[in-house]
């Protein structure tokens, strides 16, 4: 065995594991984001990635899977995509057709932010936006042009969200003022093409037994998970956060953390086919 061959494919692994933290959306209100240049050497230009990804519920509204969207992601054939169609197409009960339809993936944006109102604003987040606020960051930057990428001082961008679940909206502008970026700032950022990497024959036959399960549909054998019910191993941080709260949320309703409630309508917008 290659010693050092292993050592860089660990190191590369652990990156990849790290990269793949949650995304930050827009907060409530005015949000103050610096748009990074692109983390591919070379190509700087190319400052986004796109994304998307399943959110698969049981019958009993609870999230059974989350897999990438191949289609949205890396425009190639997704078989949770062609899953979801067979099973609505055979489907022919309003309320399960209805609940496969929210699976299907909506179209995001990610890209490298400096987030100047979190607790962290020198170093790179991952923003995640929708369609619609993609389209109005285009539009600014067709307005501002490159002074939104300076080198040393680029123009803040700032995206305001209003109302709740799917009455939500968005707004976007350049802000007059601009940021200094901080010293070696350009050299901490994520890179997107490792983190949208997150393909897996274990987790896609999780989603598609999952659907299968909702349509009930018999799941051919290459689709039937390697174990008995939905179980979390390592990849699946996403889901078991996203299972925790939702268990927290229903044993203390009354009680219910006010960010928590944020991301809860962040997802159900995204399961409605609000865009964001």
């Amino acid at each position: 065995m290659d010693a050092a061959k292993l050592m860089e494919l660990m190191k590369s692994k652990k990156q990849a594991l790290k990269q793949r933290g949650k995304t930050i959306k827009p907060n409530p209100g005015a949000n103050r984001y610096v748009l990074l240049p692109g983390w591919r050497k070379g190509e700087e230009h190319v400052w986004f990635h796109d994304f998307g990804q399943h959110f698969i519920k049981g019958v009993d509204k609870t999230l059974q899977a989350i897999y990438v969207c191949v289609d949205k992601t890396f425009g190639n054939a997704c078989p949770v995509c062609e899953g979801l169609s067979k099973a609505i197409k055979m489907t022919h009960d309003d309320e399960t057709v209805a609940l496969l339809k929210e699976a299907v993936s909506k179209s995001s944006f990610l890209m490298n932010v400096l987030a100047l109102d979190s607790d962290d604003p020198a170093t790179p987040q991952i923003l995640e936006v929708g369609k619609t606020v993609f389209g109005q960051i285009i539009d600014t930057l067709d307005h501002w042009g490159e002074g939104v990428f300076d080198a040393t001082a680029p123009q803040i961008i700032v995206i305001n969200r209003e109302g709740k679940g799917l009455n939500t909206e968005y707004s976007t502008q350049a802000s007059p003022k601009k940021h200094t970026l901080p010293s070696g700032v350009l050299s901490k950022l994520n890179n997107l093409d490792e983190y949208v990497r997150q393909e897996s024959e274990e987790k896609q036959r999780r989603a598609i037994a999952a659907i299968n399960n909702v349509a009930g549909l018999l799941p051919s054998p290459k689709d039937v998970p390697a174990t008995k019910g939905v179980t979390f191993d390592a990849g699946d941080d996403e889901l078991r956060s996203l299972e925790a709260q939702r268990s927290a949320t229903v044993s203390k309703p009354s009680a219910a953390d006010i960010a928590l409630d944020d991301e809860l309508d962040d997802l159900l917008s995204g399961l409605t086919g609000t865009d964001n």
